[in-house]
This record gives structure tokens, C-alpha cells and sequence, in this order.
């Protein structure tokens, strides 16, 4: 054996010896994933019910329950983008007064149809 068969011998080894210790790491690495995997569903589930537990706190001091609809929220969503693309259609066109009256028109459809949905939603369910 001469001294290049020795040096290739032994870089084969290290080969061998950081091919193993890689798939050590790579099923360290899988346990770890799979124990924090179940760590935050279980954390999750510990989140969903503490907040049906609070959802439940306004039914049972007043007999009611408080919250948004989808509808409401999703029309004062759109009212906000249609709002934001006429300021930027027209940021010459539109006065100060016309925005203030504007929004003051909003607030108050966004109120009656807020205190619509919190008279009519006294029957869900949690």
C-alpha cells in the first residue's frame, strides 16, 4: 500500500463516519418535529376551549351574546376599500366636507346595523 491508498482509506472512513452521523441528526430532528407536532395541538386545543369558555361569560352574566355578524363586518370592509379607491381616483375632486359628511354617514349605518345584529343574535349556540 502506498501512501495514496492510505489517504483514500481514510477519507472513506470519514465518509462513512458523517454519513452516519447525518441520518442520526435527520431521526433526531424527525423525533423533535413530531413531539413539538403534538405539543401544539394540544396547546391549541387548550386555546379553542379557554375561548369558548369566554365566549360563554356575556351569556351567562347577561343572558345575551356579544359579537359581529360576518355580514357587518365584511360591509364595513368594503366600505373602507371603496372609500380608500375614490381617495385615490379623486384626491382633488373630493372636499373635506364631503369626506367628513362621508364618514359620518358610515359610522352610523356601521351602528344601526351593529346594534341590529346585538338585538337579533340572542339564540346562538356555544
Amino acid at each position: 500500500m502506498n501512501n495514496f491508498e492510505i489517504i483514500v482509506l481514510v477519507v472513506s472512513v470519514l465518509a462513512i463516519i458523517i454519513s452516519l452521523f447525518t441520518i442520526w441528526l435527520a431521526m433526531m430532528f424527525y423525533k423533535l418535529y413530531t413531539q413539538l407536532s403534538l405539543l401544539i395541538t394540544e396547546m391549541t386545543k387548550g386555546l379553542e376551549m379557554s375561548t369558548l369558555r369566554l365566549e360563554r361569560i356575556p351569556k351567562i352574566l347577561y343572558n345575551q351574546d356579544i359579537g359581529l355578524s360576518e355580514s357587518s363586518t365584511k360591509d364595513s370592509q368594503a366600505g373602507k376599500e371603496q372609500k380608500g379607491q375614490e381617495n385615490k381616483q379623486h384626491p382633488d375632486t373630493i372636499g373635506s366636507s364631503q369626506i367628513y359628511s362621508h364618514e359620518n354617514e358610515r359610522k352610523m349605518q356601521d351602528k344601526r346595523v351593529f346594534s341590529q345584529d346585538f338585538s337579533s343574535e340572542n339564540n346562538i349556540e356555544i
